[in-house]
C-alpha cells in the first residue's frame, strides 16, 4: 500500500511538472508568413482540423509524420506551410530549452528565457565563448547571437540550429540529474 500511495505521489507530482512545462508556449518570429494557404487546403474545416493537428504536435517525428501525409494528400508543401512546420518544429525545441521568445532576423537572433532562467547556466556560457564572439549575454538576461540570415531560409535555419543547441544543452543537465537520482 506504501508504494502504491509513492506512485501516486509520483504521478501527481510528474503531472504537475509536465503541465507546468505546457503553461506556457514559445513565441517564435523570423518574419514571414507562416499559415496553410487557401489555395493550397480549400476547405476551411480542413484547414482548421490541420491546424488543431499542428498545435498538438510535440516532437519532430510527429512533424514529419505530418508533412509526409501533407505532400500525399494535398501536393508539394507550399513555403508558407513548409515555415509553419519548421516553426512548430523551432517552438518544440524552444520549450525542451526554456526558451520564451526566438526572434530571428537578417543580423541574428535575440532569445529570451523562460523566467529569464536557463536549466543549465554554466553549460550556457561554456557554449556561448565557443561561439567565437557570435553570442552573448546582455545584462536583461536575453541572449544574443549574431549571424547572417538575410532570407527567411537561413533565419529559420538559423532558428532551428539554435534551439536545437540550446535544447540539448538544457536536456544534458536533466539527464544527469535523473542519472544521480
Amino acid at each position: 500500500m506504501v508504494e502504491e500511495a509513492v506512485e501516486k505521489v509520483r504521478a501527481e507530482q510528474e503531472g504537475r511538472s509536465r503541465a507546468a512545462r505546457h503553461s506556457w508556449s514559445p513565441e517564435v518570429s523570423v518574419g514571414s508568413a507562416v499559415l496553410i494557404p487557401d489555395t493550397w487546403v480549400r476547405d476551411l474545416d480542413v484547414r482548421l482540423v490541420l491546424y488543431r493537428r499542428i498545435a498538438a504536435l510535440e516532437d519532430h517525428a510527429g512533424i514529419d509524420d505530418l508533412r509526409e501525409e501533407l505532400v500525399d494528400r494535398f501536393g508539394d508543401l507550399p513555403e508558407e506551410a513548409d515555415n509553419l512546420l519548421r516553426i512548430i518544429a523551432i517552438k518544440g525545441d524552444c520549450r525542451r530549452a526554456g526558451i520564451a521568445r526566438l526572434d530571428a532576423g537578417p543580423l541574428g537572433a535575440v532569445v529570451g528565457f523562460h523566467q529569464q532562467t536557463f536549466a543549465e547556466p554554466e553549460q550556457l556560457i561554456a557554449w556561448i565563448t565557443e561561439q567565437n564572439g557570435n553570442a552573448r549575454m546582455r545584462p536583461d538576461q536575453t541572449l544574443v547571437v549574431t549571424g547572417s540570415w538575410e532570407r527567411v531560409r537561413d533565419r529559420l535555419d538559423g532558428a532551428e540550429l539554435l534551439a536545437s543547441e540550446l535544447s540539448a544543452i538544457a536536456r544534458s543537465g536533466h539527464e544527469t540529474a535523473q542519472h544521480l537520482g
